[in-house]
């Protein structure tokens, strides 16, 4: 954020619509030039221990050079937050050789008794020696007075004179510095100047769009809202989106997307810009997003004291050239801490600048406002989002080992509740058509459980039979128990919705058992009743006969399940029939499985578990087999032709032979062929 006199925008009253006035990235642009001269010069004062006065001189020559106050000044203001700034020491004393040239260049000579003297400490001897013996009148007086003072503290008259005044700010030092690339800093003053104008925000509408983890960022975001005070609500909208949608065949298709309304508690007898001040805050996580847009009305007031309320729209893509639509630029949050250990460790830094300091502001733009580096120092590509509990983490690493087929994601987009709030899901699982939310529910009180179960069964509601929504809830089980006991309405309401799971788990060991039965269980339920109609069962039958039939008039006498799955993907068929494995398709819907059997019955062909077999050479590896006396000659015999060992043993039984097994070894099992 900058100080208020230092914002630089654009109004345009006719549409009362207010800007900010950015930087451009472009290289050989006159601001990319003025950032490296900038930097170039802090970097030259921190090198050469030169003062802060001397930093103001060269900034003022760049002032006349660029003839831009407010950008020369407000890209100094960014690059001072990563400066600590020192008070002038013993250790920088003047060289006898510089004193013509240099008054603010210092060498360092040796004075135990200076060096243990604040700035304080000396004005106080100085004030005291010239109450003694006179407030000199003039120079001379002033000369003999500190020529005395300095004999008796062992230093000399322009030492003294200079650690008098060391502890004000134009005489201290540029201790560490901390550079930057010229293009980091021009995004670091784009994000500080958007921020400074949103000051004057009453009202903000934020809209997000992440590819993934869309819950993590949205709960980073109302965190941080309600922290600050603020009050929000979400909605759901439509929002056009260009291009082709292939399944209405329109130009333009509308996309659901949640609109979050951020404003603070505004105050009806004085309208106060503290809220504002705090909305700004939310603006780097903003940026955190693959895609978002803002919204804000902007409170200005005239010279002539007028309030006038302005309009202020930017997204990912108003400013290419000043603010990236994608996370092409990091500034990393160490470099910010790595500041601040060093000013915890340092005894001797009496502020890290001026431009830090913090003043009581009001609405008009015209007075420094305070500086929050906490909230900008950190835009870039989020990390994948961490876990809130131990449970959560193990829960979605042994979830993943189960390859059940239903793909998982980390805090999914929030669900709007009928109070417009947020519900954030821990875990969304995806699969055909359907989606489960998992919530992991760890130690609560009584008034939590409530809470979150009342939010649960409102969302529960409010979802339709067509919205293929399920829930699996995953509860502490010490406190599951002793909650049942109470006999709760709200948690029975729960129980009763046939589409949510309530499970437990215990010490941090979680049941999976349950779990899978439920996914099992609607696996089932589509495959058997939604994923087939009667047309789209005639369609993939007539498919799948025309492979079997291109099967039976080819050489090959082995061929598997994937390569008919490979052949439907060819042909194009709906995508629905595509997202399911062929195989569980005909072991689950009865009714499929039945047209399947007929139509590999009238092609002479048979299925041993995922391999596909003509009948004639099934007879013909049977009367080799027939009279081997055990499951290692069979498998001999199976193996040369071309049969993989996985279905060796299914193949035995499909045959009709008896396996006797007498030992651990498969290999010596016996084999009796019933005739």
């Amino acid at each position: 954020m900058l100080p208020v006199d230092l914002l630089r925008y654009k109004i345009d009253n006719k549409n009362h619509r207010i800007g900010p006035v950015l930087c451009s990235f472009e290289q050989n642009s006159k601001d990319i030039e003025l950032a490296s001269h900038i930097i170039q010069t802090f970097d030259y004062c921190h090198k050469q221990k030169l003062t802060k006065e001397k930093l103001d001189e060269n900034l003022r020559d760049m002032e006349v050079t660029y003839k831009d106050y407010k950008l020369v000044r407000g890209l100094a203001a960014v690059l001072e937050r990563r400066c600590i700034f020192k008070p002038l020491s013993q250790s920088y004393s003047k060289n006898n050789s510089d004193t013509k040239n240099d008054n603010t260049r210092y060498s360092q000579e040796s004075n135990d008794l200076m060096k243990e003297l604040s700035a304080i400490e000396i004005r106080r001897i100085v004030f005291d020696e010239s109450a003694r013996k006179g407030i000199p009148t003039n120079e001379n007086k002033r000369k003999l007075l500190l020529e005395d003072i300095s004999n008796n503290l062992k230093t000399s008259p322009h030492i003294l004179s200079k650690m008098m005044w060391s502890d004000l700010d134009e005489n201290a030092i540029i201790d560490v510095f901390l550079p930057i690339a010229p293009d980091k800093l021009l995004l670091m003053y784009n994000i500080s100047l958007i921020q400074t104008l949103l000051f004057g925000c009453l009202k903000m509408r934020i809209v997000l769009d992440v590819t993934s983890s869309a819950g993590t960022l949205w709960k980073e975001v109302l965190r941080e809202v309600k922290r600050l005070g603020l009050m929000y609500w979400l909605e759901i909208e439509d929002f056009e989106q260009s291009g082709y949608n292939h399944q209405s065949n329109d130009k333009l298709s509308k996309e659901k997307k949640i609109v979050c309304t951020i404003e603070g508690a505004l105050n009806v007898l004085k309208m106060t810009d503290r809220y504002g001040n705090a909305i700004a805050k939310i603006f780097p996580i903003i940026l955190k997003s693959d895609r978002w847009s803002i919204n804000a009305d902007i409170l200005r007031i005239t010279n002539s004291g007028k309030k006038i309320v302005y309009e202020f729209e930017i997204n990912q893509k108003s400013y290419p050239r000043s603010i990236p639509s994608s996370a092409d630029f990091s500034i990393y949050e160490k470099d910010i801490v790595y500041l601040r250990s060093l000013t915890s460790q340092s005894q001797s830094v009496v502020r890290l600048t001026s431009a830090n300091k913090k003043y009581k502001h009001d609405q008009n733009f015209n007075t420094v406002i305070p500086d929050n580096i906490a909230s900008h120092e950190l835009i870039h590509n989020s990390p994948k989002a961490g876990f809130d509990s131990k449970i959560e983490s193990k829960f979605q690493q042994q979830f993943e080992l189960f390859q059940t087929g239903w793909k998982i994601e980390r805090e999914p987009e929030p669900i709007v509740t009928k109070q417009k709030t947020a519900f954030i899901p821990d875990f969304l699982l995806s699969k055909f058509n359907y989606q489960i939310i998992v919530e992991i529910i760890g130690f609560w009180t009584k008034e939590y459980l409530e809470r979150k179960l009342s939010k649960i069964h409102d969302i529960i509601q409010n979802k339709s039979k067509e919205e293929k929504f399920f829930m699996i809830l995953i509860i502490n089980h010490e406190n599951l128990m002793s909650y049942e006991n109470t006999d709760n309405e709200k948690l029975d309401q729960v129980k009763g919705s046939s589409n949510v799971l309530i499970t437990s788990y215990k010490k941090d060991k979680l049941f999976f058992k349950d779990i899978i039965s439920f996914l099992k269980k609607i696996d089932n339920y589509y495959l058997n009743d939604e994923l087939l109609n009667e047309e789209s069962q005639s369609i993939l039958i007539e498919y799948v006969s025309r492979f079997l039939r291109k099967f039976r008039n080819s050489e090959k006498d082995i061929m598997s399940i994937s390569d008919l799955e490979r052949f439907l993907e060819t042909e194009q068929l709906d995508n629905n029939l595509l997202k399911i494995m062929f195989k569980d398709l005909v072991d689950k819907n009865v009714k499929f499985k039945k047209q399947f059997n007929e139509e590999l019955s009238s092609n002479r062909l048979s299925m041993v578990n995922d391999l596909l077999l003509k009948e004639e050479f099934v007879k013909e590896v049977l009367d080799e087999i027939k009279e081997k006396p055990t499951v290692r000659e069979a498998s001999v015999v199976m193996t040369s032709k071309g049969l993989p060992e996985k279905i060796h043993i299914d193949l035995l039984s499909f045959l009709g032979f008896n396996i006797e097994w007498n030992s651990l070894d498969f290999s010596n099992a016996k084999i009796h062929f019933r005739k």
